[in-house]
């Protein structure tokens, strides 16, 4: 695709950036070389389709040159933001040594370890529907900009054959031999050890937490609720919950689907309340997730700020958008956990 030989260079280019100009150890920053690079990608080709450009390949040398500027000097200002958030950061992990976290997380953990994102789950979403109703051409399922029409999630809900398609589809993605959990599944998996994430709740179906679990301690599952549902048979604080399904337990409810609401269980509410009574010292911290990419688990995530309500929520995100919040931390989720986990310490 256009661009996409651009990536080479822009990747030597801004690890050159980050060690020379920076003075940044590059091993602190391996996930935020692609993660920028791709991004600075993507906005050349918006910028692109908004300046009316035609361009046909081969580039020109001085278009090349041109638009190559505009993709290097966008990834300066991104990589300057994202090296700017090592003070929250230190202050955070620093903090954790004597407080608390509840911990949410989102979609932003899973795309690290390579399963699929929005776009992929629309593909996904249109073959299981067309598996289950042969008759349905592509056309049908998406609009002018190749986006799924929302009414397909509708269809696919209603559909136990379509939805069950597409829970086998996505289970497949999760038992491919490539996807493992990524680094910061297993510092997740650290913290909670630790004692410090109290509780960790997350949006997502897959298991990658359940496996890192597994991963550091000889096999042994990790105390997992789904929905409302007990896997271990206790309902004690201090798990894992599965607030929108769990592909390892497909039976124990209907999976929140994009565009759905869900519902925060009784039980982890009760958690909570049982925290707040107590005066426990915690923050809510939210990773990989964004309200505005994740409707599915947008319903709950609001459930969980009225729950903690008035504890000190800290967004970890890519959120590269020059008016990001202040109490956003930028970066990726593996770099961020990273380096909460060196000032923290071990």
């Amino acid at each position: 695709m256009l661009f996409d030989n651009f990536k080479p260079a822009l990747s030597e280019d801004i690890k050159r950036y980050l060690q020379i100009t920076l003075k940044l150890d590059l091993e602190e920053f391996v996930d935020v070389i692609p993660f920028v690079r791709d991004q600075c990608i993507k906005d050349l080709r918006e910028f692109v389709l908004e300046q009316k450009m035609t361009l046909d390949e081969p580039l020109p040398d001085v278009t090349y040159k041109q638009l190559y500027e505009v993709a290097l000097n966008a990834a300066k200002l991104y990589l300057d933001r994202i090296a700017g958030q090592e003070v929250k950061l230190e202050k955070l992990g620093k903090g954790l040594k004597d407080g608390y976290a509840i911990v949410v997380i989102g979609a932003g953990l899973s795309s690290e370890a390579g399963l699929p994102v929005a776009s992929e789950l629309d593909e996904g979403a249109f073959v299981s529907y067309h598996q289950a109703y042969p008759s349905v051409e592509r056309e049908q399922c998406f609009d002018e900009n190749g986006k799924l029409e929302p009414s397909i999630w509708k269809k696919i809900k209603r559909s136990h054959r379509a939805y069950n398609f597409f829970v086998q589809w996505f289970s497949n993605k999760c038992n491919d031999p490539n996807v493992n959990p990524a680094r910061s599944h297993g510092d997740l998996i650290h913290f909670y050890q630790k004692g410090r994430f109290l509780e960790l709740l997350c949006l997502n179906w897959d298991n990658l937490i359940e496996k890192a679990h597994r991963k550091y301690n000889n096999g042994r599952d990790i105390p997992t609720t789904v929905f409302d549902k007990s896997v271990d048979g206790d309902q004690k604080c201090g798990r894992l919950w599965k607030l929108c399904g769990c592909v390892e337990h497909p039976e124990l409810g209907t999976w929140v689907l994009p565009g759905f609401s869900g519902k925060l269980p009784s039980s982890l509410v009760s958690c909570i309340k049982a925290y707040n009574r107590k005066a426990t010292d915690y923050i809510v911290i939210s990773i990989g997730y964004s309200e505005e990419s994740e409707e599915g688990g947008r319903s709950v995530a609001k459930q969980i700020k009225s729950v903690t309500k008035p504890r000190q929520v800290i967004p970890i995100r890519p959120d590269l958008a020059p008016d990001a919040p202040k109490n956003v931390i930028i970066g990726t989720a593996s770099h961020a956990l990273n380096r909460l986990r060196f000032y923290f310490g071990n």
